[in-house]
């Protein structure tokens, strides 16, 4: 009998839970997610950014000799197992764009790796920022991390999907960046002929049309063993 009881108490408060629709979720979701990229702290940054470059400072890097510097691109991966044949650490954070990086480049600066891997710039177009100031801040990135006689090594930034919003200008002003970080003087890795086909992210490689899949990010580790076996390891 208690057990009936038990049953139908449970029953009775499920009953009580707010049912959410597919499309409140979806809300709730994108809600909180731009709540973390939002720049709404006293510092003028997201939660997010204040968070990862707090974190970098607590962690122990002493023996890394790469780092791979970007956003989510880069956050998205565990570079150290990724790649576990190099002492190799991530510094990546969602939704940072050129000049929030340039503002912690101290932090690579400080680890004192031979190697820096650099993805930047998607953030900064999708957000309207101009092409000029992307340009002034990897420059900046660059000359400061060769002052420090650390290499830095750029990697193309990568389209976005035809069916993410706006992809067209997006990838044009992708397209002229790219030009440019080929010209700043230091190693640049083109990606686009196994990333882009017909001016766009290829879809096998991406679900929202921006981030990568993990058969993605097997490729970008392929341009990066393929970079270190010949410039490294030789």
């Amino acid at each position: 009998m208690k057990r009936i009881i038990i049953v139908v108490l449970i029953l009775f408060g499920l009953l009580l839970i707010p049912i959410l629709t597919e499309s409140e979720i979806e809300h709730k979701t994108k809600r909180y997610i731009r709540g973390l990229f939002q720049s709404d702290t006293k510092e003028g940054a997201s939660a997010l950014y204040i968070l990862e470059r707090d974190m970098h400072k607590q962690y122990d890097f002493s023996g890394v000799r790469i780092v791979m510097l970007g956003d989510s691109h880069t956050q998205f991966a565990d570079w150290g197992r990724f790649l576990s044949e190099y002492e190799i650490a991530g510094l990546g954070i969602g939704g940072d764009t050129t000049d929030g990086m340039l503002a912690r480049i101290d932090q690579v600066v400080a680890i004192k790796p031979r190697i820096c891997f650099i993805m930047a710039g998607i953030n900064d177009i999708t957000r309207h920022r101009d092409l000029r100031d992307i340009q002034r801040d990897y420059s900046g990135i660059v000359t400061r991390l060769e002052d420090a006689g650390i290499r830095p090594v750029i990697f193309s930034t990568l389209f976005v999907a035809e069916h993410h919003y706006d992809p067209r200008r997006i990838n044009a002003q992708v397209e002229e960046l790219n030009a440019y970080l080929k010209g700043l003087g230091c190693p640049f890795i083109d990606m686009t002929p196994d990333f882009h086909e017909n001016g766009f992210l290829r879809p096998e490689y991406t679900l929202d049309g921006l981030h990568l899949k993990a058969n993605g990010y097997a490729v970008w580790r392929d341009y990066i063993f393929r970079y270190l076996r010949q410039e490294v390891d030789d």
